[in-house]
C-alpha cells in the first residue's frame, strides 16, 4: 500500500506602519491629499508570508517559505 505524505500551510504574515502614508492612511501627491492606495487608507500594511511544510511518508519534514497563493 502507497503511503501519502502530509503538506501544511503555516501563516505567518505580519502587520506593520505602512511604508508609504507612514500609517497616516493618506499621503500628499501633487499638493492634493489622497487616500494611500497602498494600504487602502487605514494606515496599515499586511506582509503576506506562508510556510508550507511537507512531512514525507518516512517523517521527513521540508519547509518552503512562500508569499502568496494562486
Amino acid at each position: 500500500m502507497l503511503k501519502k505524505g502530509k503538506v501544511e500551510f503555516l501563516d505567518k504574515s505580519e502587520k506593520q506602519k505602512c511604508f508609504r502614508c507612514e500609517g497616516k492612511g493618506w499621503h500628499r501627491e501633487r499638493d492634493v491629499a489622497e487616500d494611500c492606495d497602498t494600504c487602502g487608507g487605514d494606515g496599515v500594511f499586511e506582509r503576506k508570508n506562508y510556510h508550507l511544510v511537507a512531512t514525507k511518508p518516512s517523517g521527513q519534514k521540508i519547509a518552503f517559505s512562500v508569499d502568496g497563493f494562486k
